[in-house]
């Protein structure tokens, strides 16, 4: 198993971790397309960022949210009650196109039904949930959001990682949405149980 991002202490090597995972990963994506290449970079963003234990990635396309990919079924399910009641930090970020940590989802004053709910049926304590817009489709933003079963669980090091991370989601998406433009096929998100 490999080691965090930004587990070494010094500057220079943090730059030559974040150096190795990503040229990693860009590897491994050139070999995958579709669902299988999102579904790679949720799995790395779990992998590799402190805190995270599970990750969804989430579009929005022409006012409609979908999960595209969940590394495990709470995170499919905490998307789910995001959008079945409209509100939560993914939801908030998506229509935004910001960013939202959230240390204690039990005591969330911002979206208090979905914080008591997710952190009593699914065990999710911190949730951190990211929003880009793909480029070629200002109308389309992707979203990575990262759960976690402890209070806290996102520092500032996990907070700026998984924004490179998100950016991988979203050129990964935006690949994606272009060769369906282009109309080669495209394969399915992988589905989960």
């Amino acid at each position: 198993m490999s080691s965090p991002l930004f587990s070494v202490s010094s500057s220079s090597a943090q730059l030559t971790e974040i150096n190795r995972v990503l040229t990693g990963l860009n590897e491994r994506l050139q070999s995958l397309s579709g669902g299988a290449a999102v579904a790679a970079v949720a799995q790395a963003a779990v992998h590799y960022l402190p805190g995270a234990r599970w990750a969804s990635v989430t579009m929005l396309r022409q006012g409609q949210f979908r999960t595209l990919v969940a590394t495990s079924p709470v995170a499919q399910q905490a998307d789910a009650l995001q959008l079945e009641l409209g509100s939560g930090p993914g939801v908030e970020a998506g229509l935004a196109g910001t960013v939202h940590l959230v240390s204690n989802l039990s005591q969330e004053s911002r979206w208090p039904r979905f914080g008591t709910r997710v952190s009593q049926r699914l065990g999710v304590a911190s949730l951190l949930a990211y929003r880009l817009p793909v480029l070629e489709d200002p109308e389309t933003t992707v979203g990575l959001s990262l759960y976690s079963d402890t209070r806290d669980a996102f520092d500032g090091q996990a907070l700026w990682a998984g924004g490179i991370m998100a950016s991988h989601c979203a050129m990964v998406v935006s690949a994606q949405l272009n060769r369906q433009r282009s109309g080669r096929p495209v394969q399915r998100p992988p589905t989960r149980p």
